[in-house]
């Protein structure tokens, strides 16, 4: 299967070539992004999270790559449910659950309440985990104490 890339679309269109650079996230980094309701945050955070590797999965293929390569996806917030979301769950149950499918990787994906955020040090060091909190800006301050940890503790 091939995928057309960006460049090859914006040429079609008469838009000038763009260069695509992946992200080297080797190292635990901390990331803020921010925008208003409907300015496509979460359509960002997706797309780094699933790359083009839905489209590879889909087609029961190998190849495609996620950007952000983590082996544990975390997203806490208040809204379960949100469609965006449910779609990467989707697509990162069907990456995990048969070891011998072409497009196999050891991930997970799970969405939890600001309530159960869970502190730094619960985290294995054998894996590399990536945690999203949606929509807590406004979240109570026992939240955002708990939120905090992540930006100033060590290893995370």
């Amino acid at each position: 299967m091939h995928f057309q890339s960006d460049m090859q679309k914006n040429q079609k269109i008469g838009l000038p070539p763009i260069k695509l650079r992946l992200l080297d996230m080797d190292e635990p980094f901390s990331k803020l992004v921010t925008g208003k309701s409907g300015s496509g945050k979460t359509n960002l955070l997706r797309n780094l999270v699933l790359g083009d590797k839905d489209e590879y999965v889909q087609e029961g293929e190998e190849g495609g790559s996620r950007y952000i390569k983590c082996n544990d996806l975390i997203v806490c917030g208040y809204y379960p449910d949100e469609p965006k979301w449910g779609y990467v769950r989707y697509i990162y149950n069907m990456i995990a659950k048969d070891p011998k499918a072409p497009f196999y990787e050891d991930i997970s994906f799970r969405y939890i309440s600001p309530e159960r955020i869970p502190s730094t040090r619960a985290f294995s060091p054998e894996r590399s985990t990536l945690i999203i909190f949606e929509d807590l800006c406004l979240a109570p301050k026992h939240i955002q104490n708990r939120i905090s940890q992540f930006f100033g503790n060590g290893r995370h």
